[in-house]
């Protein structure tokens, strides 16, 4: 029987698509590059060629990831406060097992509600058997509770349950990729599904990792032990931009980044434009470019060289272009940039009038400010709940 493990909720198929075209544009002028032609297919008859050198002749403006960056900065301008247990203390500098500290862990969070809107926090500990192990022991080992981001797209599916009139999460598929070493110096990746359930009020969790096309149980299901008793919860907390919450919601720079890509496309077209207005061509008429033997006859341009064509109705001209069209695709580039600062890129703008109020300072930024507040608040909520 084939295991479905990497089904994926129905929610997150959609939200899927969002994260990769964000991604995307938050790794910049590179990645857009290449996959230009999802985003600005060609023209019919044009080669691939040609259309490489046209998309290569612009540069990539990131105005996504700027807004993303000045958000983040207004949120940890001031040092995040940290409150916790003497029992909890050593979490403050290692809260991961890999060294980051929790403001660290803070900051991975807001970057990942900036960009995709949503991800997850795993409460786990090492695969060690503690059984008969002293508190010394164990500390000696380091074996300890930590907490484990996944970012949105890891986190493939889920369900809720009514248990006890308490909305629960009674499933959780987490997708991951993990490095299989075939000897000291080659490895592939592979995918690996670590699957929670909630089963009569016990967590379970249980592991499945590639092999060939299929996938193979690698841990039995087993219950989740918290000091000798079972959990009646699935340790993971969700969160969004927006609240704690698992449902996927579209990322709040998503308008920024399509208008950023739209604007891409038409700086390409104004750039490949200029490449030929910029640069004047000759054009001939009734020239015969062949001798009598045939061959062809070359002809040099030059301010001290005459040139003498026999037939009377011979021509030749400098051709020069003005591009008079530039300046509507001109007012267009700039009304992208206006809406993109409309959208919330105007934090990074500078007024242009220094003696704004800051009455109207406050409310034309109000809006700006509260999602600001929202995502530093949503963040502060899911690690003091992990």
């Amino acid at each position: 029987m084939s295991v479905k493990v990497s089904n994926q909720h129905l929610l997150f198929q959609e939200h899927l698509k969002d994260c990769k075209k964000i991604r995307m544009v938050f790794e910049g002028d590179k990645a857009v590059k290449a996959n230009a032609k999802t985003h600005f297919p060609p023209n019919d008859g044009v080669s691939d060629t040609t259309y490489n050198a046209i998309i290569q002749r612009s540069v990539f403006e990131n105005f996504t990831e700027a807004t993303a960056k000045g958000i983040s900065g207004l949120i940890f301008a001031k040092e995040p406060t940290i409150s916790l247990p003497a029992s909890l203390e050593l979490l403050k500098d290692n809260i991961d097992m890999d060294d980051n500290t929790i403001v660290d862990l803070s900051q991975n969070i807001v970057n990942e509600l900036m960009e995709v809107g949503r991800c997850g926090l795993l409460i786990d500990v090492p695969n060690i058997d503690t059984a008969g192990m002293t508190k010394p022991e164990t500390d000696a080992l380091n074996i300890r509770a930590f907490t484990k981001l996944y970012k949105s797209e890891t986190i493939i599916n889920w369900r809720y349950e009514a248990i006890n009139s308490v909305n629960k999460l009674t499933l959780l598929v987490l997708h991951e990729v993990y490095e299989d070493w075939a000897d000291r110096f080659t490895s592939t990746l592979k995918n690996r599904y670590r699957v929670y359930s909630l089963i009569d009020n016990v967590c379970y969790v249980e592991v499945y990792e590639e092999n060939d096309k299929s996938f193979i149980n690698t841990m039995d299901m087993k219950p989740v032990i918290v000091r000798g008793s079972t959990l009646n919860y699935i340790p993971f907390t969700p969160l969004t931009y927006k609240d704690i919450s698992i449902i996927p919601v579209k990322p709040p720079l998503m308008d920024i980044a399509n208008i950023n890509l739209n604007y891409y496309g038409v700086a390409v077209e104004r750039r490949n434009v200029i490449h030929f207005v910029g640069n004047p061509f000759f054009m001939g008429k009734g020239i015969n470019t062949r001798a009598t033997d045939g061959s062809d006859i070359s002809i040099t341009l030059g301010s001290s060289i005459a040139q003498i064509f026999q037939e009377p109705n011979a021509d030749m001209k400098i051709v020069e272009t003005q591009g008079t069209g530039l300046a509507f695709n001109e007012s267009y580039l700039n009304d992208c940039k206006s809406t993109m600062a409309a959208l919330g890129a105007r934090l990074l703008v500078p007024e242009a009038n220094a003696q704004i109020s800051e009455n109207t300072m406050q409310m034309k930024t109000a809006g700006y400010r509260a999602t600001i507040m929202q995502i530093a608040n949503t963040a502060s909520r899911a690690i003091t709940q992990a």
